[in-house]
């Protein structure tokens, strides 16, 4: 069994971003319990949308240029609603 050093700070994944996302909107925030101690959130800068739209453009299947669009828009309204939340973490 792999053993993992209690002095790294373990990272969240994908699902746990969503749950801090959506329990900051709900209020909830201050009642769930994470078990990471660092998140990747995505902050979209306009470099990066200007990435994905890039991406969304060669994107080959109409399901891989929905996800892209949803991911951009999303994106940018997780970054106007999150900001206090980022502050407060």
């Amino acid at each position: 069994m792999l053993k993992m050093d209690p002095k790294l700070a373990t990272m969240s994944g994908k699902t746990d971003i969503l749950k801090l996302i959506f329990t900051y909107w709900l209020g909830l925030l201050p009642y769930v319990h994470f078990e990471r101690e660092a998140f990747l959130l995505p902050y979209m800068t306009r470099d990066f949308i200007k990435m994905k739209k890039n991406e969304r453009k060669e994107a080959k299947s109409w399901a891989e240029r929905a996800f892209l669009t949803f991911y951009i828009y999303f994106g940018q309204l997780a970054n106007i609603t999150m900001n206090p939340c980022l502050e407060h973490l």
